[in-house]
């Protein structure tokens, strides 16, 4: 028996109302046939199942964080549904949890009150996410920065808190929208082996968007290439990198044959798309 997905859009469908143009010289012609509406997904199915780790990529402006806002119940998509776990989404929830490029954490709070804000929120009784937020403090291995305050971290520092703040909610799905993508590159490749072991070692459901083709296959059991707006899928891959040998292993991986040639197919998709 084949399992239901946990997170599936069926026939998504997008788009944004165009503003007026304020250009002083645009003649009555121009004004007349510029499309009053931007479609950005076109009837859009993605299914999610447990345990995936789905990376989504695809041309600069194409909807990917669009979509990603519509899977977490930020936007109501014009037409079709998502299901949660068989049930439309209506709104934001807290089981899909939502990070984003920047951590966007609060100045005046610790890393380990920034861990538990969420739980705190909801008026979770302390004695069941304290040890939550222990266990969230050794995974990103901030064990030693748990008073600190934001603006005493690095980037990568924060960025991992911003995670852990996201799975402090015990969400079932964790949805990452380019958490990577301001950081330096040898940060980044750090953060990517961070990020796996997050995934394997929780057994979390992952959607992440990413500019990055070579992050997409290294972390992912699943690339989705989207196409320019308005967005549909243009292929999916079946990747294995992302449980191929420990950590140190990252440029073995990234610089063999195998790699290489996928994240050609996969550039020479996002360009004919």
């Amino acid at each position: 028996m084949i399992d239901a997905p946990v997170l599936e859009a069926r026939a998504v469908k997008h788009g944004y109302r165009r503003e007026p143009a304020r250009a002083l010289f645009r003649s009555r012609s121009a004004r007349r046939h510029q499309p009053r509406r931007i479609q950005v997904i076109d009837r859009l199915d993605l299914s999610v199942n447990k345990g995936d780790f789905i990376s989504l990529v695809g041309p600069s402006g194409c909807g990917k964080t669009t979509l990603l806002r519509i899977l977490a119940g930020l936007i109501t998509p014009d037409g079709g549904v998502v299901l949660d776990r068989g049930m439309p989404v209506a709104a934001p929830d807290h089981r899909r949890s939502l990070v984003f490029q920047h951590p966007h954490l609060f100045p005046w709070l610790t890393v380990e009150q920034n861990i538990a804000f969420g739980p705190r929120n909801r008026h979770v009784p302390r004695d069941e996410y304290q040890p939550v937020v222990e266990q969230l403090l050794r995974l990103v291995q901030l064990e030693e920065f748990r008073t600190a305050l934001p603006h005493q971290l690095s980037g990568g520092m924060r960025q991992r808190v911003s995670l852990a703040r996201g799975l402090a909610n015990g969400p079932h799905i964790l949805l990452l929208d380019e958490p990577l993508g301001a950081l330096d590159a040898l940060t980044r490749e750090q953060m990517q082996d961070e990020l796996r072991t997050i995934w394997t070692q929780t057994g979390c459901t992952i959607v992440l968007v990413t500019h990055s083709v070579e992050e997409a296959l290294y972390l992912s059991n699943r690339v989705v290439v989207l196409s320019q707006r308005p967005m549909r899928i243009v292929t999916e891959l079946t990747v294995g990198f992302s449980r191929n040998g420990s950590s140190a292993r990252g440029r073995e991986v990234k610089t063999s044959g195998e790699f290489l040639d996928l994240r050609e197919q996969v550039i020479e998709h996002i360009w004919t798309g």
